[in-house]
Parts: structure tokens; C-alpha cells; sequence
């Protein structure tokens, strides 16, 4: 039995790697930046990032089999997703259906950025001031 697809975890480690690999560290989130500032850097970049949303190309996983797995149990997710989007009102199955899994999955992607976004800076200013406190 597969286990439900953690869209929430998954999209904040997303967030956290790229974070890295761009050689962003807490002590400039913490000394350099004004937090909102450097969210909203960040969810201007990461909105169309693939490695993170998927928006740029309309695919996260380049796959419709592994967008369809994720999907699985994660239904509030797409209908809270389409529903703050401004769709509130379509039908979910027309949307899969019209729209398909992989816009979907980066449907829910987009929808949860900001989330992430803030919650990856929060784990970078707490390593932050656990190493500080240990110098």
C-alpha cells in the first residue's frame, strides 16, 4: 500500500533545497533581508521554479502516472486549491478531466508556496540561532 503523497512537507523540502543549492543561508534571511522582502523574492522566483512548483512548464513530476499518486487523499487539498484560485465553483472531476492531474498537482503547489516559503525561512532562522547559540 502506498502511503498519501505529504504535499505540504514535500513542497517546504522543495523550498529548503532550492534555498540551498542558490547558496541562501539564514544568516542573510536573518542580517541582509527584511523577511517579507525575502518571501516575496522568493515566491516570485519559486512560482515558476519546476524543481518546486512546476508552473513554469505545467509539470512538477513530468509524469501524469506520479501526478495522479500524488493527487490520491489529496482531494481538500486540489478543491482548497481551485477554491481560493477563483474557481470555486467547478466541478472537481470536470477540472481533472478538462484541466488534467499534472495542472492539478501544480495547482496545489502554487497554492501552498506561500505556506512553505515561510515556513522554510522559520527552520532556517531556528538552525540559524541553535548554531549561533553553540559558538
Amino acid at each position: 500500500m502506498n502511503e498519501v503523497y505529504d504535499y505540504e512537507t514535500q513542497v517546504m523540502e522543495d523550498v529548503m533545497n532550492y534555498i540551498e543549492e542558490e547558496g541562501l543561508n539564514a544568516e542573510e534571511v536573518t542580517y541582509k533581508w527584511e523577511r517579507n522582502d525575502f518571501e516575496e523574492m522568493l515566491y516570485e522566483k519559486l512560482w515558476v521554479e519546476d524543481s518546486v512548483t512546476g508552473n513554469a512548464s505545467g509539470s512538477y513530476f513530468c509524469s501524469t502516472w506520479k501526478a495522479e499518486n500524488a493527487l490520491c487523499h489529496n482531494w481538500n487539498l486540489l478543491a482548497d486549491a481551485v477554491a481560493e484560485f477563483g474557481d470555486y465553483e467547478m466541478n472537481l472531476g470536470w477540472f481533472l478531466e478538462e484541466k488534467g492531474p499534472e495542472w492539478a498537482d501544480v495547482t496545489i503547489r502554487c497554492w501552498l508556496l506561500g505556506q512553505a516559503i515561510s515556513e522554510a525561512i522559520d527552520t532556517m532562522e531556528l538552525k540559524f540561532k541553535g548554531d549561533e547559540e553553540n559558538e
